[in-house]
């Protein structure tokens, strides 16, 4: 799995949000090729900071910004947020 939020929001509609018994561990490669790849990040993020003490995040090496350029995601990010404002 890299970088699919209909994938995450599958499985947190499946296995609900994290707890005391429901750990999250996401492994990097958050970003890439895969469209909505600001939005995956944003989720997790946010996932991050309400549920601090169950979710867990390590970088990838998708996460470089020489990766962010190659797959996509520095122009996704200009093209989509930076030139609509």
């Amino acid at each position: 799995w890299n970088g699919h939020l209909k994938d995450l929001l599958y499985i947190l509609a499946q296995k609900g949000f994290p707890s005391e018994k429901n750990y999250y561990l996401f492994n990097g490669n958050f970003v890439g090729k895969e469209p909505k790849s600001l939005e995956l990040l944003a989720t997790i993020f946010m996932l991050k900071v309400f549920y601090p003490e169950y979710v867990f995040i390590n970088r990838g090496y998708r996460e470089t910004l020489e990766e962010c350029h190659y797959h996509g995601f520095e122009e996704e990010f200009i093209k989509n947020y930076l030139l609509n404002i």
